[in-house]
């Protein structure tokens, strides 16, 4: 995303994730968390694997990982509104 791009950006307004993603350490002590929201592309991490400049974005394969959780049989379209 190029400085004019993050500029001119918006964001979505309902982000409410249904999809969670999380990762642990040996002892089963949780490192951290990626929760995703398919209503509106919205992807948040926790905590953040690093601070982003201002024109920096994270990218997310969306359509990889509904194919792998639709393959599980879990639905992606949860509670979205059309």
């Amino acid at each position: 995303m190029t400085a004019k791009e993050y500029a001119n950006a918006v964001s979505a307004a309902c982000f409410i994730p249904h999809h969670f993603f999380r990762y642990y350490d040996k002892s089963g002590r949780q490192l951290g968390e990626l929760a995703v929201c398919y209503c509106c592309g919205g992807v948040d991490f926790s905590p953040a694997f690093r601070n982003l400049r201002r024109n920096e974005e994270w990218q997310f394969d969306f359509d990889a990982v509904e194919k792998m959780l639709k393959e599980m049989g879990v639905p992606t379209e949860v509670n979205c509104d059309a």
